[in-house]
């Protein structure tokens, strides 16, 4: 007594089935980690640049408009000067699959910036934005002047 071809056929279509919703669902919860660590890595800038104002009084030169933070044009800026605020955006764009985290500060009001903020896109979609006026938000247009955007 052994088992029917279609028994067989029908055994493994349900074991098909069930492997491809369980690598769906570890798909999405692994993308959802890659989120995670991304908005764990700008949050903890927010911190370190703290650190970098209390030291220096300011956050760098100006950079007013959302570029890769490590520009070669901006030397001066905080995102290059500071090794751990360097590391921490290396650390997003690893886990956001390499791309291109943004950083602006504002130029307007003194020779140094007074503001910042740093940007990166999700995996899952949007961006994830932080900035030095305690945003950390879900944002879909460009950061500027330092600051998040309102939406």
């Amino acid at each position: 007594m052994g088992f029917t071809l279609i028994e067989l056929l029908v055994v493994t279509a349900i074991i098909g089935m069930i492997t491809g919703i369980v690598l769906a669902a570890l798909t999405n919860a692994r993308n959802r980690a890659f989120d995670t660590a991304v908005k764990d890595n700008l949050g903890n800038i927010r911190t370190q640049a703290g650190i970098f104002h209390t030291n220096n009084g300011h956050y760098g030169d100006g950079l007013a408009i959302p570029t890769d933070c490590f520009n070669p044009a901006d030397t001066d800026t905080m995102f290059k000067l500071d090794s751990l605020i360097g590391g921490m955006i290396d650390a997003a764009e690893d886990a956001n699959r390499a791309n291109t985290v943004r950083c602006t500060t504002d130029t307007t009001s003194s020779a140094k910036a007074t503001l910042w903020s740093v940007e990166s896109p999700l995996i899952e979609g949007d961006n994830w934005c932080v900035d030095s006026e305690g945003s950390a938000k879900i944002v879909t247009g460009n950061a500027t002047n330092g600051a998040c955007p309102s939406s």
